[in-house]
């Protein structure tokens, strides 16, 4: 059945067209492009900048759609109310849509917009999300009735009145949505071949044996698959396309074919605009053009002379464009193309370099089959990080591999052979879903949110980590939930390393050098000389000196202590936490140093050799969990988050006994 509810509310027309100040800076932002980069963009500037008018141009005359999920609408699984954009906010007084309606010129002299009807809009910024459009090889005979595109809802359409009669289906191009057109057509008991001109299906995602994989679940399904061959002509008669024949001279039968050859960025007004155009819409790393106020998103732009024909890449595109826009400093370094999709009913996952056509001798691969469960896995290692991975089949860790890639952690041995024994990089508990805690769990300790708070932030529109913990809190304080936070967003946002984590570093390596200093040479004993001018022993000797240098490890344990309150206690917020942390292993350094002028890190007996060994256990755990947090940026999130729990755990408990045994030390001193 033909999808037939167009959008006819909040739609203006030229004549409604609201009267906007002369006021440079009271004018609207005006963004062409009404696909879901386009309204991610106006989601993310409501979020920065909630009292901006925006004019939305889209040519199509469908409500916003979510292009993805094309494919099950013409598989009949899914019907138009289920393929709306939650992103698009019809209820919005400051978002004025003119869908139906092309921009069919650019003024940037003016700084104003002409559309197909006429009407001429001035604009304060101008956001150009224009996406692309199928790309039509130059095949003999492709202009012949029964020729068709699968890229928006009027292709989607036309198929969908095309199934009714339609027998037997070519869909020349083996991509993620030639596979799904193919399979979309299957209704009906109608035959299906795909012919792919390269020798692999997703030939840009998957390697052979994926591929090969792949190809025998979708021939299992009854579509036939042909590769390695291209269309030469297409074959009509006097009903349309009959046929379609190959490179090789081999006819192949139909009555339908369908086009999925890659995209083409929609460039055209902008080159005529003299805005900068190579491949795509020329921007730099605030995703502008060369013409001041003028921005490109999505797949129509060109950044650092690449083109993403993804949606995600496009999502970060325009949150980096809205913080651009609203004076914010946020840069777009680029993307790691990733794809994890379901192609025909079967989970595939391909991110950053996975053929090893660009390989040399530092990388390695790994791999990982079973072919019994349809599932095959691939990661690619240089410098000990995971720089590719691909996924035939299930892979629960996807998310944690894309993190690993985009963050560029380091991974440790025992990763490596856990995967080359069972397909996993981690542990059961390693591998904890922070998406089934229950709503009531804490996540983030310092704050007490919960994870059903921070869901209910996500699903309102909270994408980001800097938006959940501008909205939360989350994360703001000590930062240790943050990869809780990330995992639950399901992001490969980069974690920040930790204000002074440089000098947390450091600090921390000091306090272990005279740890091991203290294991390698041993303690300092009593001078039993007369000779030289220095007597070190008055240190330990003096009962003054004692005194100055025990009541100084006593005050500087009890600095290193008020860190807990900043961190616990909701209403004491004197200072950064960061900075506390920092004076925190600042002072446990010097109490070190107060330790040895104290004892010459001489053990003891009984009260004071368990105080000592208290004292330096406690300290060497620290030094570590510092460590360790100071750096979990550069290594896998939640391996590190483990490591770091244990640590800090270890840290507390070993304190505990301290206080107890240094009272006691007090009072045995001045009681003796």
């Amino acid at each position: 059945m033909l999808v037939s509810n167009r959008l006819t509310k909040n739609v203006e027309t030229v004549s409604e067209k609201k009267s906007f100040a002369e006021d440079p800076d009271k004018l609207p932002v005006v963004v062409i492009g009404s696909g879901p980069v386009g309204l991610r963009f106006i989601q993310a500037l409501r979020k920065r900048n909630p009292k901006q008018e925006v004019i939305l141009y889209g040519k199509e005359p469908w409500e916003p759609y979510n292009r993805v999920k094309l494919s099950l609408l013409l598989s009949g699984e899914a019907n138009f109310s289920q393929l709306k954009n939650i992103s698009y906010d019809e209820n919005d007084n400051l978002l004025h849509c003119r869908f139906n309606c092309a921009v069919v010129k650019i003024d940037t002299l003016r700084k104003m917009v002409i559309d197909e009807r006429g009407g001429c809009q001035p604009y304060k910024k101008l956001v150009l999300a224009m996406g692309s459009r199928a790309h039509i090889p130059g095949i003999m005979g492709v202009e012949q009735k029964g020729v068709y595109v699968f890229r928006d809802m009027d292709d989607a359409q036309s198929l969908l009145a095309r199934q009714v009669r339609t027998r037997k289906v070519v869909v020349i191009g083996g991509g993620l949505l030639g596979l799904e057109a193919a399979k979309a057509m299957q209704r009906n008991n109608t035959e299906v071949t795909v012919v792919e001109h390269t020798p692999r299906l997703l030939n840009t995602q998957l390697d052979a044996e994926g591929s090969a994989l792949l190809r025998e679940h979708v021939m299992s399904l009854g579509i036939k698959v042909r590769l390695g061959e291209s269309v030469h002509k297409i074959l009509s008669n006097k009903f349309g396309v009959c046929a379609v024949k190959l490179s090789s001279n081999v006819e192949i039968d139909c009555d339908t074919v369908i086009i999925s050859a890659g995209i083409r960025p929609n460039v055209e007004i902008a080159r005529e605009a003299h805005i900068a155009v190579g491949k795509g819409i020329r921007v730099d790393d605030s995703m502008c053009t060369n013409v001041d106020n003028v921005y490109a998103i999505g797949e129509c732009c060109e950044h650092r002379k690449r083109i993403y024909g993804l949606v995600a890449p496009g999502y970060e595109q325009a949150e980096v464009a809205a913080h651009a826009i609203t004076k914010g400093k946020s840069k777009y370094k680029g993307s790691i193309s990733s794809t994890n999709l379901k192609v025909i009913d079967k989970s595939v996952f391909s991110m950053g370099v996975v053929l090893n056509e660009g390989y040399d001798s530092s990388y390695t691969e790994y791999k990982y089959s079973d072919h019994s469960q349809g599932v095959y896995r691939k990661i690619i290692i240089k410098n000990k990080r995971i720089v590719g991975a691909i996924s035939i089949g299930d892979w629960s860790e996807k998310n944690r591999i894309q993190s690993l890639i985009d963050n560029k952690n380091i991974l440790f041995p025992w990763h490596i052979i856990r995967f080359k024994k069972g397909g996993i990089l981690f542990s059961e508990e390693e591998n904890s879903d922070i998406q089934n805690w229950p709503s009531s769990a804490v996540v983030c300790n310092c704050t007490g949110k919960t994870r059903g708070e921070l869901s209910k932030e996500i699903l309102s529109g909270c994408q980001t980590v800097e938006c959940l913990s501008e909205n939360t809190g989350a994360g703001t304080v000590c930062g240790s939930c943050k990869p809780l936070v990330i995992n639950l967003l399901g992001s490969v946002a980069s974690v920040e390393p930790v204000r002074l984590s440089k000098s947390i570093t450091a600090t921390s390596i000091a306090l272990l050098l005279v740890f091991f200093a203290y294991l390698t040479f041993g303690s300092v004993g009593y001078n039993h000389t007369s000779e030289g001018t220095f007597q070190w022993d008055v240190l330990w000797r003096s009962s003054l000196a004692k005194q100055i240098t025990g009541f100084s490890i006593l005050g500087l344990s009890v600095i290193a202590v008020v860190l807990s309150f900043r961190k616990r206690v909701a209403k004491f917020t004197l200072g950064d936490f960061d900075v506390w942390r920092g004076i925190h292993i600042f002072a446990s350094l010097f109490s070190l140093f107060a330790l040895f002028a104290h004892t010459g890190f001489r053990i003891g007996n009984n009260l004071n050799a368990m105080l000592m060994v208290s004292f330096f256990a406690m300290l060497l755990v620290g030094s570590l969990s510092a460590i360790v947090i100071a750096n979990t940026h550069k290594f896998d999130l939640s391996t590190m988050t483990s490591i770091r729990k244990k640590l800090v755990w270890g840290h507390i408990i070993l304190f505990w006994p301290v206080p107890v045994l240094l009272m006691f030390h007090v009072l045995k001193s001045y009681y003796f």
